[in-house]
C-alpha cells in the first residue's frame, strides 16, 4: 500500500517528498491500518479503491476526476469521501464525477452534463438535466 500510494503520487505529478509527506494522512484517510504496510495484490477491491481515493484526495488538485469510484466503498467511506468532496468544492476546487447513482450526484453535484451513447444530451443545473432524463425514461425519443 504504502509503495502504490508513493507511486501514484508521482504519477499525478507530486514530487517525492511531497507524497511521502502525506502518507500519514493518505493512511490515516483510508483506515487501512496496517493493511497500508502490506503488498496491494493482497488488497480487496474496495481496499485499493480506498488507497486511490485517499492519495487523490490528499493530493489537492486543482480539478479532480473521479470516476465511479465511491460505488465500491462501504456506506461509511462514501460518506467521508463525499465529505472530502464537498470540502474541495467549498474550497473552490473543481471536482468532475462521473456516476450512474442518481443519489450521490444529487448530493455532490449542482450541474450536470449527461452523456448518453458518447455523446452529450444535455447540460446545466442539476434539477433540470434530471428532469429532462426522467422524462427521456418515461417518453423515449420524445414519444407519447
Amino acid at each position: 500500500g504504502r509503495d502504490n500510494a508513493i507511486l501514484s503520487g508521482l504519477m499525478i505529478g507530486l514530487r517525492q517528498r511531497d507524497i511521502v509527506a502525506r502518507l500519514p494522512a493518505i493512511k490515516e484517510f483510508s483506515e487501512l491500518g496496517d493493511f497500508f504496510e502490506q503488498p496491494i495484490a493482497s488488497y480487496s477491491s474496495g481496499m485499493v479503491m480506498r488507497l486511490g481515493f485517499s492519495v487523490a484526495i490528499q493530493a489537492e488538485p486543482d480539478v479532480l476526476l473521479i470516476d465511479e469510484v465511491l460505488a465500491v466503498g462501504d456506506a461509511e467511506f462514501q460518506e467521508k469521501s463525499g465529505a472530502a468532496l464537498r470540502e474541495r468544492m467549498r474550497q473552490g476546487h473543481t471536482v468532475v464525477l462521473v456516476s450512474h447513482d442518481e443519489t450521490q450526484v444529487s448530493a455532490l453535484c449542482d450541474r450536470l452534463l449527461w452523456i448518453e451513447h458518447g455523446r452529450s444530451v444535455r447540460e446545466g443545473p442539476r434539477d433540470e438535466v434530471f428532469a429532462a432524463y426522467h422524462e427521456e425514461l418515461v417518453h423515449p425519443d420524445g414519444a407519447t
